[in-house]
């Protein structure tokens, strides 16, 4: 009950920011970033556990155990190209630090003007809209008042370039997640708190609230894990996101996920594949979302990397998700060593134990 009224306590203090309305600016920092994510109808706010909480939720990087790197290359509508890179470094009793950029470039647009009657349209010559972001982000594991609690936080910066019009802002993330019952998790993320410095028009805000669960009903070489999040934009409606993922052995996976009140899209597909030699562990993933209104579809291509694995064919220091889902959490008395205890990390995630 305490970590409900905890989150309700989140919600409220978040959802005040929301006074007012109006227009926003530097609206590419809606497009998500992983393959992985997007598979799963960008469904992450409560179960994101790796590197690329920077984007999610950064409370997702007091989870992450070993050094992280993620790589994305986004074939996104009409040729626009998203390029994304992030880096997750934990250190010991002091928390995970990340750091990401994102670069998107729309190429050639051709610019038109109307003709007199309204009925046609008449080149005039073309142009090219550009954006970047960088953040640095942290994330860490807290009690309160005996709740394991996962909280985060990602100072960003923002530009982008329209027809020669340059603008540049700044802005902040905040997040938790925590497990409120067996294999089930909840999260709650506000991004983007912050304004364009020229023209002091908003970022894109947003409150983020979702929920995930763990099932391996099918035995132990199977895992279901299923998520859902609302999204609450500061200029727009209620969206919704729902996905599947299934693993088999750990290295194969299939993802589906839907998208609610979206204009451009709503079902998402993906695939991936995780191969461990010697102490680094690769995962390539694949999503496939196709466009609403005809305006094409869009395909994620990530490379996540985990480097220094305990050992060969291992996630550093983790239980196998087959025991923690059979296993009842222990009552907890106070943190000894949270980053080897408490990992939904690669789906995985035990309660610490009494001294």
């Amino acid at each position: 009950m305490r970590k409900l009224i905890l989150i309700t306590l989140v919600l409220f203090v978040a959802g005040s920011l929301y006074a007012g309305a109006g227009s926003t600016s530097a609206n590419f920092l809606r497009i998500g970033t992983g393959a992985k994510a997007a598979g799963m109808g960008e469904a992450q706010v409560a179960i994101s556990d790796n590197v690329d909480s920077v984007y999610w939720n950064p409370a997702g990087l007091a989870l992450v155990k070993n050094t992280e790197v993620s790589l994305m290359h986004l074939m996104y509508w009409q040729g626009i190209n998203y390029e994304y890179a992030a880096v997750a470094l934990p250190m010991k009793k002091i928390g995970t630090f990340g750091v990401s950029v994102s670069y998107l470039d729309s190429g050639l647009i051709d610019r038109t003007t109307e003709n007199a009657g309204g009925s046609d349209y008449t080149a005039a010559g073309s142009f090219t809209y550009r954006a970047f972001s960088g953040a640095i982000s942290y994330g860490n594991k807290f009690v309160i008042e005996k709740m394991p609690m996962n909280l985060g936080a990602s100072i960003k910066i923002v530009g982008d370039r329209l027809d020669g019009e340059f603008q540049f802002g700044a802005g902040l993330d905040l997040g938790v997640t925590s497990e409120i019952i067996k294999n089930g998790f909840i999260g709650v993320a506000f991004d983007n708190i912050g304004i364009t410095f020229a023209k002091s028009t908003l970022l894109p805000m947003q409150l983020k609230v979702g929920g995930g669960y763990l099932l391996n009903a099918l035995g132990k070489d199977h895992l279901v894990v299923i998520a859902a999040d609302g999204v609450l934009p500061f200029d727009s409606t209620l969206k919704l996101n729902a996905g599947i993922e299934y693993s088999f052995q750990k290295m194969f996976f299939l993802r589906v996920g839907y998208k609610v009140n979206y204009a451009l899209e709503n079902l998402t597909a993906g695939a991936g594949f995780r191969l461990t030699m010697d102490r680094t562990q690769y995962e390539l993933n694949y999503s496939y979302t196709p466009g609403l209104e005809d305006i094409g579809t869009s395909h994620r291509i990530s490379l996540l990397v985990r480097l220094g694995l305990s050992k060969p064919g291992d996630l550093p220091e983790q239980q196998d998700l087959e025991e923690k889902v059979n296993k009842e959490p222990e009552p907890i008395d106070d943190v000894k060593d949270d980053k080897k205890n408490n990992s939904l990390g690669q789906y995985k995630y035990s309660t610490p134990k009494k001294k």
